[in-house]
């Protein structure tokens, strides 16, 4: 039997998921655009999505969020305009891999950062959204079953756009050795299956004020700025912006 996970993850994922064409290059005059993986109603994830934002906007300014239109789950970002620091939300006119393309697309062709929650299942079977994926951010927990959804999303953005840049970044821990040793081994298996290098994009930790912010739907980083989840928020967000 294999001993890790990454020798059991890929026996999961098949890979004939329909290998999508290779993507046309960036519009010259487009800005960059960060697709993060994001299962509708997850209020976590969608709250540590938002806090990003909100962080990397503390830093640089300039930042537009595109997201799908009417959330399902309750509402963790702003209403469609501007946000907290000057945010930019936007809405996609319509719940669908083009829409949600478009949008982003059209965000891109102004100066600064673009962050799109793009639901994972989309990425299966939605070639509409092959140009947005030239780089691609997982939020990644350490749990085995957590860890395959991660690296299931990542594997099908690498066949939806073959030079994908892939990255991680570990929440839902405690402590570094937690999210290193989470890291090592979704890493291992990108390198194993997918001949990826899969980029490190750090930890968040779990903190009771990002619960608080999220009940009080305020960025953490304007109500407890001083916690350890916003200071983390922080330094996750100029990895990105760097990369950017």
């Amino acid at each position: 039997m294999p001993r890790d996970l990454a020798e059991v993850l890929h026996y999961f994922l098949p890979d004939a998921e329909g290998r999508a064409s290779v993507p046309p290059g960036p519009d010259p005059a487009s800005h960059p655009v960060l697709a993060v993986p994001l299962p509708r109603g997850d209020l976590v994830r969608s709250a540590l999505f938002w806090n990003l934002a909100v962080a990397a906007a503390r830093l640089a300014g300039g930042v537009r969020v595109v997201t799908l239109p009417a959330p399902e789950d309750p509402p963790v970002a702003p209403e469609p305009g501007r946000g907290p620091l000057g945010i930019e939300v936007l809405h996609a006119e319509a719940a669908e891999p083009s829409a949600l393309a478009a949008c982003a697309r059209a965000a891109a062709r102004s100066e600064g950062l673009v962050i799109a929650a793009v639901p994972p299942e989309w990425l299966r079977k939605a070639a509409d959204l092959a140009p947005l994926l030239s780089w691609v951010v997982t939020l990644a927990r350490p749990e085995p079953h957590e860890m395959l959804e991660s690296y299931a999303a990542l594997k099908r953005a690498a066949l939806q756009h073959p030079e994908a840049r892939l990255g991680a970044c570990v929440f839902g821990v405690r402590r570094v050795a937690q999210a290193q040793r989470t890291f090592e081994r979704l890493a291992l298996t990108v390198e194993r299956h997918l001949d990826r290098e899969l980029v490190s994009y750090g930890m968040l930790i779990d903190d009771v004020q990002l619960s608080r912010s999220v009940v009080s739907r305020r960025p953490i980083a304007l109500s407890y700025p001083a916690a350890p989840a916003a200071r983390a928020l922080t330094d996750v967000a100029g990895m990105l912006l760097e990369d950017a």
